[in-house]
């Protein structure tokens, strides 16, 4: 993550606690990630039983290799949000050794990290909506649209689909705009969605940030090298405004648990 960013914004995540309710012009990240039994029977994608499986959240959370990715969806809101037998989803899921290189890199602490509001499109990164991919789903040269709206890259540029694979092995890798990683372990199925874990945190682009009282808009690249934003997420905590840096063809905002609130757009061309 680009220095100027993480200094710049000064804005923290404490203190997020507790429920909030939802009204017209709101939606929840769980939507976007959910469909509807009908939709999931439809599409064949019925799973085990429902009702007897282990829910993203329930995964994330009783794993010792996930503790620190569980701890920062509780913290964003986001715990309840994938708590959901019916969240059809694919999650590439960094490990705590993935979060200890990008503190190192960082030169961060823990809590530094969780508290820092870009955690929130760090997250959205990771998580491919409506899409239930085994290992063998990806592709090189796949283009995997996140929830964030931007894509990552199954297979990097200096790296093949399989890496040296061992025997029973396959390494796929997967390309981000500021990173690339291998996924660890795989196929790990939670009720309707796909857990993969990876060895790095896939890192957005991030140019620039504005901030004003209790909000922060990033603007986003892709990683062509053009420095031009694709994408802007306004991000808007407790007690902030949606008015002023928001964009106002894109009024539809998501609501965590923690009463954050954000709203993902396509840059405006230059």
């Amino acid at each position: 993550m680009r220095a100027s960013v993480w200094v710049t914004v000064g804005l923290v995540l404490a203190s997020l606690t507790g429920a909030h309710t939802v009204t017209p012009e709101l939606t929840r990240l769980g939507r976007v990630l959910q469909q509807d039994a009908g939709e999931a029977s439809a599409s064949g994608a019925s799973g085990p039983d429902l009702p007897q499986c282990m829910t993203p959240w329930e995964i994330f959370n009783s794993s010792a290799e996930l503790s620190f990715w569980a701890e920062a969806l509780q913290t964003v809101g986001f715990a309840d949000e994938v708590h959901s037998p019916y969240i059809t989803a694919t999650f590439l899921a960094p490990t705590n050794d993935a979060f200890a290189k990008l503190l190192h890199s960082l030169g961060s602490s823990k809590q530094q990290l969780l508290a820092n509001p870009s955690m929130v499109p760090i997250l959205l990164y990771h998580m491919i909506p409506g899409a239930y991919m085994a290992i063998g789903d990806f592709d090189l040269g796949d283009s995997l649209s996140t929830a964030l709206n931007l894509n990552v890259t199954v297979g990097a540029a200096s790296a093949p689909l399989v890496a040296a694979p061992g025997m029973n092995s396959t390494v796929v890798t997967v390309r981000s705009a500021e990173s690339i990683a291998d996924i660890v372990k795989y196929n790990i199925t939670a009720c309707m969605a796909m857990i993969h874990e990876i060895d790095q945190v896939l890192m957005p682009e991030f140019l620039g940030a504005q901030s004003g009282p209790n909000q922060v808009v990033y603007h986003l690249g892709d990683g062509s090298g053009s420095h031009a934003p694709v994408a802007n997420l306004t991000l808007v905590l407790p007690g902030g405004s949606k008015k002023g840096l928001g964009d106002p063809a894109n009024p539809m905002y998501q609501i965590t648990d923690a009463g954050l609130m954000f709203s993902i757009s396509s840059a405006m061309p230059q």
